[in-house]
């Protein structure tokens, strides 16, 4: 009686480390995912300032004209695909 007591108290121990190591294992991740999204900025320092060079020109026309939003919008798509492709073909180029 006294063995089957401790394997059945060794495998609920064994099963709340699973779970703790569980938790662990989401947090990694999603360091891992925060560094990844970082690096994407770091690597390519260009893309970076080209993409915040558009933002400030997507802000500066939000403050020029209020009343037409969609063009916020569009210097941000035009802008942020044309700061990509300039930045592929620049790697291309290499």
């Amino acid at each position: 009686m006294t063995i089957a007591w401790f394997l059945i108290v060794a495998d609920r121990c064994r099963q709340a480390s699973g779970f703790a190591s569980g938790k662990g294992f989401f947090m990694k991740t999603l360091i891992n995912i925060f560094r990844e999204l970082v690096g994407l900025f770091i690597d390519d320092g260009s893309l970076a300032l080209a993409i915040s060079v558009v933002v400030v020109f997507a802000a500066l026309a939000a403050a020029i004209a209020p009343a037409v939003p969609i063009a916020a919008g569009i210097v941000l798509v035009v802008g942020c695909l044309g700061a990509l492709v300039g930045t592929v073909t620049r790697a291309g180029k290499r």
